[in-house]
């Protein structure tokens, strides 16, 4: 800006004496280069800007790492929620998670510790020979939407959530499978609340 200022006033000044006499060489010259001072003035300007552009980009950056460091290594590390978070995931706690809904699980209670997993499968068991079902008429393996939402904890594609479903499914329904082609369809989750008595 101050350099901005300068220049203008340096043109101004030569200017009006180039047009009053021709006895400042000094101020002629200035004139003469006025050209080469413009395209000084040009490229100074654009390196400021550069700079100020790389200014806030570093301020930008530091203040994006040092939100995620106090983020990552203070607000979680002291989070209170954090000694109830399952340290390796279990994909088969949604099965026992009771949501009041028509086709939600009963409500239970896990007795036993040492053997949550094989609690936990039972409930998956369960509900998914209870939910997953094969329309023959329109041969479709129709599969609750619940899997499509947690489609990550089942696999990392539908084929492979398919292959893990059937595992659990009765050795009937996976023979009947096997003998006809089929497509894979969700079909929606009645979420209303059911009152229960």
């Amino acid at each position: 800006m101050y350099l901005i200022i300068i220049y203008i006033h340096i043109y101004r000044l030569s200017m009006e004496c180039c047009e009053q006499s021709q006895l400042h060489p000094v101020f002629m010259s200035l004139e003469r280069s006025r050209s080469h001072l413009l395209l000084s003035m040009v490229r100074i300007i654009i390196m400021i800007i550069m700079l100020y552009i790389l200014i806030l980009i570093s301020l930008f950056y530091f203040i994006f790492v040092g939100y995620v460091f106090i983020y990552v290594y203070v607000y979680i590390d002291r989070d209170p929620r954090r000694d109830f978070v399952l340290k390796q995931p279990k994909p088969f706690v949604t099965f026992f998670l009771f949501t009041a809904n028509p086709l939600t699980t009963p409500l239970s209670v896990l007795r036993d510790a040492e053997s949550l997993d094989e609690e936990l499968e039972i409930y998956a068991r369960q509900y998914i020979q209870r939910t997953v079902i094969f329309d023959s008429d329109k041969r479709q393996l129709l599969i609750p939407e619940i899997f499509r939402v947690y489609l990550k904890d089942f696999g990392e594609s539908t084929e492979k959530m398919i292959l893990r479903i059937l595992k659990l499914h009765t050795n009937e329904f996976k023979e009947m499978l096997s003998t006809v082609k089929w497509k894979s369809s969700f079909y929606p989750i009645d979420w209303s609340p059911v009152l229960i008595f």
